[in-house]
């Protein structure tokens, strides 16, 4: 086996149809031989339906995790892959039709390399507000799924902004070693604790591993009407900021009531500033304002949700 590609749902069934179709019209070398692992994380709509109804379409093989948590999806899909090349998608892509040939031929020029990233574009389900549009792949790239590091393949840099799972993929050799994903800094249902494949690579880069961008390799991010409010990006920058947390980038340190000093002042000056600056400011002034002030609510109130925790 090539080729295993992974990817993980959970109650996106009419979603997941459309991304199970862009796959179906992949045009591949004759001798590719891959498998796709739909990993159902306990899905309680139509997913097991719509995964019936390609299975005679795609290499396809369904498994249900019953574990809730994006990382323990992830991680089941892994100790089923087979392929020497380990590819992951979200339920809510398009892919091109050239995205896993990319992948493989490129992987294939440079073994020096053992993990990679794709381009990912989104795509707009209506009309994006102009702030989100016009910050789309630099201050907001994160809530809109945006990656794009121009149309040459090359090495990513440290310098260079991690990429994100919807578009990646691992040589199998990293997971054979014991890699895996952290099922503590993961989405869960409603949860929107974001970090999991940023711990992997941040991993693989203090290992010395050589991580490739490939631009070929394309994918389309739907992004519906529900992610294109400043509600949604509180939530994801929250989400963002208790990832971090989990993962002890924010030190506990020079405390006031539990909470760094430091997070208290950025609740303090995001609030005020984007309070005052949302509807007078330059865009890019009050949305670094706003997700300080998420970014330091998310910390504190995971802060305070861990310490209850420790005391029942």
């Amino acid at each position: 086996m090539d080729a295993s590609v992974i990817l993980c749902t959970y109650n996106r069934a009419a979603s997941l149809s459309r991304t199970l179709q862009t796959l179906c019209e992949l045009v591949l070398p004759v001798d590719l031989q891959w498998e796709l692992i739909v990993v159902d994380n306990n899905s309680t709509d139509d997913t097991r339906q719509v995964c019936n109804e390609f299975t005679s379409r795609l290499p396809f093989c369904y498994v249900f995790e019953g574990q809730q948590g994006k990382s323990y999806a992830l991680n089941h899909g892994i100790t089923l892959a087979r392929g020497g090349l380990v590819l992951f998608l979200d339920d809510d892509v398009d892919v091109v039709k050239n995205w896993l040939a990319s992948f493989w031929e490129e992987a294939d020029r440079h073994p020096e390399a053992s993990f990679f990233g794709g381009r990912i574009l989104p795509k707009w389900e209506k009309q994006p507000p102009r702030w989100l549009a016009a910050h789309s792949q630099s201050l907001l790239s994160g809530v809109t799924v945006h990656f794009d590091l121009g149309n040459v393949t090359r090495p990513i840099n440290d310098s260079d902004p991690c990429f994100y799972g919807a578009n990646s993929a691992y040589r199998s050799a990293i997971f054979a070693a014991g890699a895996r994903f952290d099922p503590t800094i993961c989405p869960c249902r409603d949860n929107q604790v974001r970090g999991e494949e940023e711990e992997l690579i941040q991993q693989l880069r203090a290992q010395g591993q050589i991580g490739l961008y490939v631009p070929e390799a394309t994918v389309h991010h739907r992004n519906p009407a529900e992610r294109m409010t400043e509600k949604y990006l509180r939530a994801w920058c929250m989400g963002c900021s208790i990832g971090d947390l989990r993962r002890g980038n924010i030190k506990m340190v020079h405390l006031w009531f539990g909470v760094p000093r430091y997070t208290w002042k950025q609740l303090v000056i995001g609030t005020i500033t984007y309070g005052v600056l949302r509807w007078i400011g330059p865009d890019t002034t009050w949305i670094r304002a706003e997700k300080q002030m998420a970014s330091a609510y998310g910390a504190i109130c995971e802060i305070y949700r861990a310490r209850r925790a420790r005391s029942q």
